[in-house]
């Protein structure tokens, strides 16, 4: 479904009733909803049901701790949403003309071997890096040492900005992020004290075995 939607809090129009709020719960024009997907706000999806485009609708919605956070969590927010567009997925059939679109010159049989031979090596790949991670934290866990601030700090703002990064590209409210920054920092500070140990430890094996 394509739709475009606002929400007010208590009669006021959640911009202005709290202007710190996740941007995906003030507004959003022509948005994508997959029904049945689970992947937006929970309620809201279930409410497009029977909706036909160029319609209107009115509804409540609950919203979870997990979403609002310590203002919104809880709160009953009334969304005011216009369904624009009805879209289905519709699964091609697999033959060679489906293949020869996906990999020009290549029948169906060939392409599912070149598919197959990709995911075993995938898989091999990532079951070496999990067999190396396992192995490197295995000997880091059993070495306690010193570490340089600089090396530690270092690692945070890595860790931190890839934080940020994320929730951003999720549409959380910086402002969010900062009513959450001690257990934020601490979980950043845990990790680099980790990494930079681990770093140091693996150089050290690494002069060692030359």
């Amino acid at each position: 479904a394509v739709v475009s939607y606002e929400s007010t809090l208590e009669g006021v129009a959640l911009a202005d009733a709290s202007p710190q709020a996740p941007p995906m719960l003030k507004s959003r024009k022509n948005m994508w909803i997959e029904i049945g997907g689970q992947r937006f706000l929970g309620g809201f999806e279930e409410q497009l049901v029977g909706m036909s485009p160029g319609e209107t609708r009115k509804f409540e919605v609950t919203i979870p701790p997990e979403v609002g956070g310590e203002e919104l969590g809880g709160k009953v927010l009334e969304f005011t949403v216009e369904l624009h567009q009805i879209n289905q997925r519709v699964l091609p059939e697999a033959n060679d003309e489906l293949a020869a679109k996906i990999h020009p010159g290549k029948t169906l049989e060939e392409l599912r071997v070149e598919i197959r031979t990709r995911l075993e090596e995938a898989a091999q790949s990532q079951f070496e890096t999990a067999k190396r991670n396992a192995v490197a934290g295995a000997v880091v866990d059993k070495v306690q040492c010193e570490l340089p601030a600089y090396a530690v700090n270092t690692e945070m703002r890595g860790i931190l900005e890839e934080i940020v990064s994320e929730n951003q590209a999720r549409g959380i409210d910086p402002q969010q992020l900062a009513s959450q920054e001690e257990e934020i920092m601490g979980f950043a500070r845990t990790s680099a004290e980790k990494n930079a140990r681990a770093r140091f430890v693996l150089l050290k094996i690494a002069e060692k075995e030359n």
